[in-house]
């Protein structure tokens, strides 16, 4: 237990600034009427001003838990992301890997056999299609980035729209497109995520 009067004044000063932010988040994360509940079974103290020589050992004992809980809820950083945009950072990012290592073979391998992929006016069905239209992409669209606007996850799919850029390096001619895109993968019975449905149009190539 710390004993407030012990300690410099910067020292005291800083502890109750952690305390003040940890029992502020502690309430929010608890909620109210829990937290009012809480407090209701604790006998009235100032928790930053306490003299541990005036209670009782029941209340220290009180007073030990609850801090411990305060820490532990209010003090840990939570996760940033939640399970399901993991899922989509990582299969995005499985997307991204594959389009920029230039092999169509890696490519290929994030489409079911009975993928449907349509590019502008193109439409591809089937592993042996979508392999014939990509073969030549894939050569040519370097430094692929894609960004993921808008998700959807269930057990068995995610759904992504968002936008891409590549830049397109043919011979000695260069460009850059970014374009709008749509992407449906579905679980496999292997419990691997592969694409159904693919759609993206990105535009003229602006040099």
């Amino acid at each position: 237990m710390i004993h407030m009067d012990l300690l410099p004044a910067v020292g005291r000063d800083k502890i109750k600034l952690t305390f003040a932010f940890c029992w502020c988040n502690f309430k929010k994360n608890l909620g109210e009427k829990l937290f009012g509940e809480l407090i209701s079974q604790l006998i009235p103290f100032n928790f930053l001003f306490i003299n541990v020589y005036t209670l009782t050992m029941k209340t220290k004992n009180i007073i030990l838990l609850f801090t411990a809980m305060l820490f532990i809820t209010a003090c840990i950083q939570k996760p940033a992301a939640s399970k399901d945009m993991v899922l989509v950072d990582s299969l995005n990012a499985a997307a991204t890997t594959a389009w920029n290592s230039g092999d169509i073979n890696q490519i290929m391998s994030l489409y079911s056999d009975d993928a449907i992929v349509i590019s502008g006016q193109m439409k591809m069905s089937g592993k042996d299609s979508i392999s014939n239209g990509w073969k030549i992409v894939s050569q040519y669209a370097k430094n692929f980035n894609s960004y993921v606007g808008v998700s959807a996850v269930t057990e068995q799919m995610v759904y992504m729209e968002g936008l891409f850029t590549f830049d397109w390096n043919q011979d000695n001619y260069s460009a850059f497109a970014k374009g709008v895109m749509v992407t449906v993968w579905k679980k496999q019975t292997d419990n691997s995520w592969k694409i159904t449905y693919s759609e993206e149009n990105h535009g003229d190539l602006v040099k």
